[in-house]
């Protein structure tokens, strides 16, 4: 996979984890109500989704997460799976609007979102597909960096701006005495 177009956008990222937690906990209860869950798989998908929303409000602070709650493998597969239901979210709202307009197929997402801007009456079914799409890129960036490892993960990336900064502030006190 190449380097998707949101994995610089940390801060957003991180509003993406969260909301993904946060879906979890609001929609899960319905599930295990409707027994397609267990209160066990609940619980265990809410544990990950916290483990993923508290990994990345750390980076977006520039912190180092604990890495506790949930293993790698386990944030990697939550990531992919909810990457599946938000791309099959994105496509269904991409044919919604390719059916009031096959022109807007054509268009980039950039002419996309002016359409939107304009607020013109027959693109109501491109903003519900500018939605998806971007959070599906925002869910592709997770699952990017939760593959990442070592010297390209993104926290080797903090830990390297914390080690810089903290050599910098080093140097500024001999500079300064």
């Amino acid at each position: 996979m190449n380097r998707p177009r949101f994995a610089d956008a940390t801060h957003e990222l991180a509003i993406v984890a969260r909301d993904l937690r946060d879906s979890r906990a609001a929609g899960d209860p319905k599930m295990v109500a409707d027994g397609k869950l267990t209160p066990a798989q609940a619980g265990d998908r809410l544990r990950i989704a916290d483990a993923v929303a508290a990994d990345w409000t750390a980076y977006a602070a520039m912190q180092l997460p604990s890495g506790a709650g949930a293993t790698q493998a386990e944030k990697r597969d939550m990531l992919a799976g909810a990457l599946k239901v938000i791309t099959t979210r994105r496509d269904r709202a991409h044919a919604a609007m390719l059916a009031e307009g096959a022109w807007m197929g054509q268009l980039a997402i950039g002419a996309l979102w002016q359409l939107v801007d304009a607020h013109l009456p027959q693109t109501g079914r491109i903003e519900p597909y500018l939605h998806w799409e971007s959070y599906a890129a925002a869910v592709e960036a997770l699952l990017w960096w939760q593959d990442r490892t070592e010297q390209a993960s993104k926290r080797w990336s903090v830990e390297g701006t914390l080690w810089m900064r903290e050599q910098l502030a080093a140097g500024q006190g001999r500079l300064a005495a």
